[in-house]
């Protein structure tokens, strides 16, 4: 309650607040319930929250059962734990037995009923390889089904939020995934991992490679899982870089790391001085103000099997130079994203793919395709360009929400036609699923100069709309109200 006071005192936008291990407290790991002398008024926090920090709340969640615990007791009479396969301070359940997971959910309602939003599914490896691999589960040797335990794990967790809380999408977050997995909705993270800017360049390659594999929803811990002193020059420069990298990933969130006994050092903005929290609050407005642009990629991977992080060989195959590039991106179909990895670094080669041209998301400087440039990057900025012929909408202002009323600016990048669908639904339930959504479109042709705002297509109902469009680097501005019929506006 702290922190989420201090955010909004610091005018730092959050979506959301995650409450990690240990809240189960003196009842153990896999007791599914609050420790009342650490949370003695679990539905006041929840309400606050909610309603006056404006913040959704993530709890972690654990597959495991600590010996003598009455929740252990009862499955391990039923030979439903993994007995000796060890995490945390507990015993995983047998994710295979469609028994144990039905009893393991049993012990999770409880929890699902205080009005969380979110589940962090932490150690679903299992993470203690040595003591599982021996073992025998419902579905034969450990070794042949290890790998696909988070993936069974997860569908029981969707199976069984989708079922107590019908109509309403779940957020899953999980430290492992196997594949197929996106079909279970949840996010991935890649687990508890080094500080260092080795480790930052790892990340870089390995979220691409992950995604490459068909599950879009990665992220990282922002700054690395062990942390550092945020006092320190050279933590603080590791930790910018970090968050710039993570301000384009699929799934944006910097991992505190505040519990009874922890003795590593606060993580919050704030604590790494005031020149880190300006350029990082900056980042994190950024990402809110590109949220039509954002959700619109979400909408993608749900209606057209997209991938929003995308290796440059997606979009550019024709050019030989891409096919191994490990440290540029594209995130959607308009930015490149340059991440600097090098400590010390002031500047970074960056390769532009050919066939288009590239302005410099920063400056407006345009670069042509197919050329190897040195790109400044001070502490404060990291190499971003967007795409010749492409289409940004933003919000106005810095929104949390994705139905708000507010005027979007369209930036258009000519040099090209260009086309850009906007998405929008609810934000919350399934009914997209039916058809309540809606998409806006827009086109522009470079030759005439013409601007064309679409037809709105589907059956959610908006509200009218300002829309402020700008021509990037001609100081071209039309102001239109739209009102889901067809609109055509010449910018020149």
């Amino acid at each position: 309650m702290e922190i989420a006071k201090k955010m909004k005192e610091e005018d730092i936008p959050a979506s959301t607040i995650f409450i990690d291990y240990h809240y189960w407290g003196k009842y153990g790991t896999g007791s599914h319930r609050f420790d009342e002398t650490l949370f003695p008024d679990v539905p006041s926090m929840l309400d606050s929250l909610h309603n006056v920090y404006d913040m959704k709340v993530v709890l972690t969640m654990w597959p495991c059962f600590k010996p003598g615990i009455p929740n252990y007791n009862e499955m391990s009479q039923k030979g439903y734990i993994l007995e000796g396969a060890k995490a945390i301070d507990g015993y995983i359940y047998d994710t295979f037995n469609p028994n144990a997971a039905k009893m393991y959910w049993d012990k999770v309602s409880s929890l699902v009923d205080l009005n969380i939003d979110g589940w962090f599914l932490d150690g679903p490896e299992p993470d203690h390889v040595a003591s599982y691999l021996p073992l025998n589960t419902y579905a034969g040797p450990a070794q042949k089904v290890r790998n696909v335990y988070p993936l069974v794990h997860a569908s029981h967790f969707y199976e069984g939020i989708t079922k107590a809380r019908p109509g309403i999408r779940p957020y899953m977050l999980t430290r492992c995934a196997w594949a197929s997995q996106q079909k279970w909705g949840t996010a991935v993270w890649s687990g508890d991992i080094p500080t260092t800017f080795a480790e930052l360049q790892t990340q870089v390659a390995a979220g691409l490679n992950f995604t490459a594999t068909g599950i879009p929803y990665w992220t990282t811990d922002i700054g690395g899982y062990s942390g550092g002193d945020p006092s320190k020059k050279d933590y603080q420069e590791l930790f910018v870089r970090w968050f710039q990298y993570g301000t384009f990933c699929p799934v944006f969130r910097c991992h505190g790391r505040r519990y009874p006994g922890d003795t590593k050092a606060p993580n919050e903005l704030w604590a790494y001085g005031p020149e880190v929290q300006r350029i990082c609050t900056d980042l994190i407005k950024l990402r809110y103000r590109l949220l039509p642009y954002i959700y619109t990629l979400s909408g993608k991977v749900t209606h057209e099997h997209y991938t929003p992080m995308r290796l440059l060989a997606f979009d550019f195959a024709y050019d030989q130079n891409v096919l191994d590039c490990k440290d540029q991106f594209m995130y959607g179909p308009a930015l490149l994203v340059c991440p600097v990895l090098e400590a010390g670094a002031t500047s970074r080669s960056v390769y532009l793919p050919q066939g288009c041209t590239w302005v410099d998301f920063w400056t407006g400087a345009i670069y042509q395709g197919g050329t190897t440039i040195t790109a400044e990057a001070p502490l404060d900025k990291m190499p971003l360009f967007v795409k010749s012929g492409s289409i940004i909408p933003y919000y106005t202002s810095v929104e949390k929400n994705i139905n708000v009323d507010v005027p979007l600016e369209i930036h258009v990048f000519g040099g090209e036609n260009a086309s850009f669908n906007l998405y929008e639904d609810d934000g919350e339930t399934l009914k997209y699923k039916n058809g309540n959504y809606s998409i806006i479109p827009f086109k522009w042709n470079d030759r005439t100069k013409e601007f064309i705002v679409g037809e709105r297509i589907g059956d959610y109902a908006v509200k009218d709309r300002d829309l402020i469009i700008k021509l990037k680097g001609k100081d071209v501005i039309k102001r239109i109200k739209y009102s889901g019929k067809e609109i055509k506006v010449i910018l020149k």
